[in-house]
């Protein structure tokens, strides 16, 4: 029993609203993905620190001749723009992961119902046995048909 005035209550007060912060801070959704940084401007700030100094801009040329990757001479468009701006096709099980958190009532299934109206046309095209609903094993081979190799940039610059 605790007496009265003492200070064990508010110190399980204090406690237990400090636990809840914890909790509630390892809860916190992770901060989104920078933008890249396009290659040209990689290739001109040296130092990193996403300004170009008096001394960076003096040095453009010498660093612009760094993303001549052929050694032709020349910078072209897909050497000065790199893998820049592309995407990497999705992971399959990503997919399904993000799919999967729509399934409401936990039976490993999506039906028509527990999907937002905008996305019930994925039965129609994902469902291969067409029994309504969609399975982990045919939403991983509808995520696995959607993977495309990206295109690469066209060479040069365009007319």
């Amino acid at each position: 029993m605790i007496a009265r005035g003492s200070p064990a209550p508010c110190l399980c007060v204090l406690g237990l609203i400090s636990l809840s912060m914890l909790v509630a801070h390892a809860q916190d959704p992770p901060a989104p993905p920078r933008p890249p940084v396009p290659p040209i401007f990689r290739a001109l700030d040296l130092d990193g620190d996403g300004t170009l100094s008096a001394e960076e801009i003096d040095g453009a040329a010498a660093a612009l001749k760094t993303l001549d990757a052929d050694k032709d001479g020349t910078v072209s468009r897909a050497e000065a723009i790199g893998d820049f701006g592309r995407r990497p096709p999705p992971d399959p099980a990503a997919t399904v992961a993000r799919l999967m958190a729509f399934d409401k009532d936990k039976d490993g299934k999506l039906s028509p119902a527990e999907l937002p109206d905008r996305m019930r046309a994925l039965i129609d095209r994902a469902d291969t046995n067409k029994d309504g609903v969609l399975d982990k094993a045919e939403l991983t081979e509808y995520a696995r048909r959607q993977q495309r190799p990206m295109p690469a940039p066209p060479a040069g610059n365009p007319p």
